[in-house]
């Protein structure tokens, strides 16, 4: 099973397997708060802050060693960039 983004007119793009979101997830918070924008989105599992979420991203992609992790987060900033008014994960 996996993750996609969705925003308010339906399926944005592929995110990732549930294990490769929860790696994501942790990977990201060895170096974000829990109040950034990108961890809550990946906390709640929504936001209508794409470019906040953007900018951690970018912030973040530099500092995680895990390409796979790194590949991910690439292809999640280029479906924020493209989500209308809302952003959602979801399976």
């Amino acid at each position: 099973m996996s993750f996609y983004l969705a925003d308010r007119n339906g399926y944005v793009g592929d995110l990732a397997s549930i294990n490769g979101f929860m790696q994501m997830k942790k990977s990201c918070g060895n170096f974000l708060s829990p109040s950034t924008s990108l961890m809550r989105f990946l906390d709640e599992g929504e936001t209508t802050e794409m470019l906040n979420v953007i900018q951690d991203i970018k912030f973040v992609i530099p500092r995680i060693s895990e390409a796979s992790i790194r590949s991910t987060l690439g292809d999640l900033k280029d479906s924020l960039s493209k989500a209308k008014e809302i952003a959602i994960v979801t399976q």
